[in-house]
């Protein structure tokens, strides 16, 4: 009786007679222990990493060949928007700062054609209901400062449209500044662990939840959103405390409010004291 033989057991595809531990999802070929490894929960093998085949620590934006232009744009907005942490945990600290800027511009499109429309349609339903008061105010129509503060709040297409093509620049711009600024509160309160571009692409990725903008009245709430990304962004990227990336994200804008307040506060103090000194005569 004739049996038929077993099948021989698989081995790595790189070292003859080593035991296969499993198969590289990416390629499919059998890889040891040593050969194979994890990424974003999936096998992969050193071959596919090595060659470019599977990149590790890029974002979905990174990946728009593989995903598709705009499955990478969704995704990147999604994983910042919903799950910040395993983002940049997952995110390379440095390289690709140069990408990281190009989908910020790219998605601050929508976001400013919105505040555009509601902007202009916005001064459009609300000037002449404030024309009164301000006329009450600044004075009857004839007078020039009452006139200048009443057109100023007239609705005007040119500086709309303008709006529109500056505002992915202005985004970027305040996108960088935001990054410098997060990157010396780190070092003050040493957290920076990680060189300026880490920080500056953490803050430029940070910024797509302002994506959020366009959907109407919700800008203020993105805004606020964009503050806890940052947070989780810095801590992850520097591996620093939440409480040194809560300082590195607020120390600047706590500060203005308090430098605005305590100076208004000084002003109206000297203001007050100069009218009291000026009654005693």
């Amino acid at each position: 009786m004739e049996t038929t033989p077993p099948p021989p057991a698989s081995v790595c595809a790189i070292h003859d007679g080593v035991p296969s531990a499993g198969t590289c999802s990416h390629c499919g070929n059998f890889g040891c222990g040593e050969c194979l490894g994890t990424m974003d929960g999936a096998i992969v093998c050193k071959t596919c990493v090595t060659s470019g085949r599977v990149n590790p620590g890029l974002t979905p934006w990174d990946r728009r060949d593989e995903l598709g232009f705009m499955g990478a744009v969704w995704q990147t907005i999604k994983g910042v928007s919903l799950a910040p942490a395993e983002f940049f945990a997952r995110m390379s600290a440095t390289g690709r700062t140069g990408s990281a800027i190009g989908f910020l511009a790219l998605i601050s499109i929508p976001a400013g054609l919105v505040n555009s429309v509601t902007g202009y349609f916005t001064n459009l339903a609300l000037a002449p209901m404030f024309e009164p008061f301000i006329r009450d105010v600044y004075g009857p129509p004839g007078n020039t400062l009452s006139d200048m503060v009443v057109e100023s709040m007239q609705p005007n297409a040119f500086s709309s449209i303008l709006g529109l093509f500056l505002y992915p620049g202005i985004i970027v711009v305040y996108a960088l500044i935001t990054g410098l600024l997060c990157h010396l509160g780190l070092m003050l309160c040493g957290g920076a662990k990680e060189p300026l571009e880490a920080t500056v692409k953490t803050t430029i990725y940070a910024y797509a939840v302002t994506f959020w903008a366009i959907v109407p009245l919700a800008g203020s709430l993105s805004w606020l959103w964009l503050l806890v990304v940052l947070v989780f962004g810095l801590s992850t990227v520097h591996k620093s405390g939440g409480f040194k990336a809560t300082f590195a994200v607020l120390y600047a804008p706590v500060g203005c409010c308090c430098a605005i307040f305590g100076g208004t506060f000084l002003l109206a103090f000297a203001v007050a004291g100069l009218a009291g000194s000026s009654g005693a005569f």
